[in-house]
């Protein structure tokens, strides 16, 4: 895959604050960098999630399909429904 073909990554907080800190400091060595450098550090809260899962395609076939087998378990294992889910399954 080509460099213009990847995308961009957000940057590492930490890493950015570790080179910010070791610019500060050019004289301490990488080591002593990371144990001061998170002294001065503070994590910023990840953003919740918000809104609702989407289903999974493929477990709602599996629930239609006991919905519509109620006794399947006299019949069949879970094992032997996921084979016949798998013969009907279209995506």
């Amino acid at each position: 895959m080509a460099k213009a073909d990847t995308p961009m990554r957000t940057p590492n907080p930490w890493l950015q604050h570790v080179n910010v800190f070791r610019q500060a400091n050019p004289e301490m060595s990488y080591k002593q960098v990371l144990k001061s450098a998170g002294a001065t550090y503070t994590r910023k809260p990840k953003p919740e999630k918000s809104g609702e899962r989407k289903p999974n395609p493929w477990m709602v076939h599996i629930n239609k399909w006991k919905e519509a087998n109620p006794e399947w378990r006299k019949d069949y294992s879970y094992k032997q429904v996921l084979i016949k889910c798998k013969e009907t399954y279209k995506q």
